[in-house]
């Protein structure tokens, strides 16, 4: 017993550590703050959910000692519990009927987690438009203050189109961030001979039912509403489309398969992703959008 509980103090102090140098300004490598999560989720995946839970909870109190309660708040919101979330739901199975295991379907996986980011940041812009203003008015402020810092000159300046689209663009990040981190603790606990569950085919990934529920409010919404309203639906737009992504992407792998060598159409897709981004990541939700509609791994196969 003492060996995962030595793992998991030090998974605490490095997450807690993490989350503290970027919070503080003092990260020398701005990137390692999203690896706040990976030492949770790694003990998660690895040694089970009552050790994930003691792991946030002292990663928690060594926030709290060097960063105060503001920053223990946040992450727990932002860190902790989207990590716990992910390990009770991945570590569920039930006995199938050829008598195997059957693992909890990563797309349902995602889906809880987009419900988890989605109510948080839809909390926090009820909060700002309760207790500090109309939304849209915050966000504008926002951003001529950042600019304001970088020499620029605001004034007179009208809100850019896009900037309704602000929020909805952190929480994909936020989700992206949580997905990537999962991934990674689930390959290191997989290459340490600790994983409790074997990982899934990344090509058999299906969004959660209720995601395109909450996709064509969010894009009608976005298409007709002014003010705050527009800021939520494009919330709801703009984040629910991460699973379309993954489904996308999964469509691509099993059409890399039937190359030759499959690695290389995979690394010149995912450089052309990097280069091309935005427009490239769009056309891969509409495919994963054709997929949920046609079928067409089903064909592929």
């Amino acid at each position: 017993m003492r060996q995962p509980l030595a793992i998991a103090a030090l998974a605490a102090a490095a997450s807690a550590l993490l989350y503290l140098a970027y919070s503080s300004g003092m990260a020398v490598l701005p990137l390692l703050a999203y690896f706040v999560q990976l030492p949770l989720l790694f003990v998660g995946l690895a040694l089970g959910m009552p050790h994930a839970g003691l792991t946030a909870l002292a990663a928690l109190l060594i926030v709290s000692l060097f960063g105060g309660w503001l920053a223990a708040v946040l992450y727990l919101v932002l860190e902790g519990l989207p990590s716990l979330l992910v390990v009770r739901y991945a570590l569920l199975s039930r006995r199938a009927e050829d008598g195997g295991i059957e693992w909890y379907p990563p797309g349902l996986v995602v889906g809880k987690l987009l419900l988890f980011c989605l109510g948080a940041i839809l909390l926090g812009l009820l909060a700002l438009q309760l207790f500090v203003g109309e939304v849209p008015t915050v966000l504008a402020t926002a951003l001529r203050e950042t600019l304001a810092m970088f020499g620029i000159d605001t004034e007179g300046m009208t809100p850019p189109p896009w900037l309704p689209l602000v929020p909805g663009i952190l929480g994909l990040s936020w989700l992206l961030m949580t997905c990537i981190n999962a991934v990674l603790a689930q390959k290191l606990a997989e290459r340490a001979g600790m994983a409790i569950r074997p990982s899934p085919s990344f090509v058999t990934f299906v969004v959660a039912p209720w995601t395109l529920a909450l996709l064509l409010p969010g894009a009608l919404g976005t298409a007709f509403l002014g003010g705050t309203p527009l800021v939520v639906a494009a919330t709801l737009l703009v984040v629910a489309t991460v699973p379309y992504l993954f489904q996308g992407l999964a469509v691509i792998h099993l059409l890399a398969r039937r190359a030759r060598s499959p690695m290389v159409p995979l690394v010149l897709f995912y450089a052309a992703l990097l280069f091309f981004s935005w427009p490239l990541i769009l056309g891969v939700v509409g495919l994963g959008l054709v997929e949920d509609w046609a079928g067409l791994r089903r064909r592929l196969i």
